[in-house]
């Protein structure tokens, strides 16, 4: 059972232009992500008005489930958006850049899937993220300051424009390879 779905995902990796070749399930992954994976075409259309948004809005294919925004001192928008739906990235895995003191495994989205995850609109900062369960990204990516280059799935996106060390954040569901 577990072969037809790899050939399924790889087959929709292939036609989506992510490509599979030789690449296998990692072994402590037990079950594939949904069907529902968000395998988008990288464009520049991940960033919103925050301004206009609303729950149940899409953005790159991804569910808009809360906004909390507001205006800042200098007029422009602040505040967290949260998503949910699955998105397919390859990046870096590594440790949060306040490491040791802070203890987290976060994810640097390469050029591609930086455009697949909604932005505020004119927010130009590196998109990097950590993750919200930490005991499985530790599992699954390896201990805190392990550093290398993956392809995962993740649900839950949740964006952060402050003027604070406010970091955005994912669930990592699934590693669907890592160097």
């Amino acid at each position: 059972m577990k072969s037809y779905k790899l050939i399924a995902l790889c087959s929709t990796l292939t036609i989506a232009g992510w490509g599979c070749a030789d690449q296998q399930l990692p072994k402590q992954v037990e079950t594939p992500p949904s069907a529902s994976i968000a395998l988008l075409t990288p464009t520049r259309s991940n960033q919103f008005d925050p301004t206009t948004l609303q729950v149940g809005d899409r953005i790159q294919g991804l569910e808009v489930r809360q906004v909390d925004v507001q205006k800042a001192f200098d007029g422009s928008m602040v505040g967290t958006v949260a998503f949910q739906g699955e998105v397919l990235l390859t990046g870096t895995y590594r440790p949060h850049p306040q490491s040791p003191d802070v203890q987290s495994v976060c994810f640097d989205g390469d050029a591609a899937s930086a455009t697949q995850l909604p932005r505020f609109l004119n927010d130009d900062r590196k998109v990097w993220f950590c993750f919200e369960n930490q005991e499985a990204a530790i599992q699954q990516l390896g201990t805190i300051g392990t550093t290398g280059k993956a392809t995962i799935v993740i649900d839950q996106y949740t964006t952060i424009r402050q003027f604070t060390d406010a970091v955005d954040s994912a669930v990592l569901v699934w590693v669907v390879s890592k160097e």
